[in-house]
């Protein structure tokens, strides 16, 4: 599945069967910071690593 760029809520990736049930309690209970990577975006994530790029899909509590 394609996500398509920008934010996300942890809610909607529940809703869209992305992630699981207790994802987005678990994300409120640690606040630590969530970013979603898709199938295809290895050189995204890459870029991502190397500081060259953002991150594609934030997630938000």
């Amino acid at each position: 599945m394609a996500l398509p760029p920008g934010r996300r809520s942890a809610g909607a990736l529940r809703q869209d069967g992305i992630v699981d049930e207790a994802f987005p309690a678990m994300l409120a209970e640690t606040g630590v910071p969530t970013t979603i990577f898709g199938q295809g975006d290895q050189a995204r994530l890459a870029a991502h690593l190397a500081g060259k790029a953002p991150a594609p899909s934030p997630v938000v509590g």
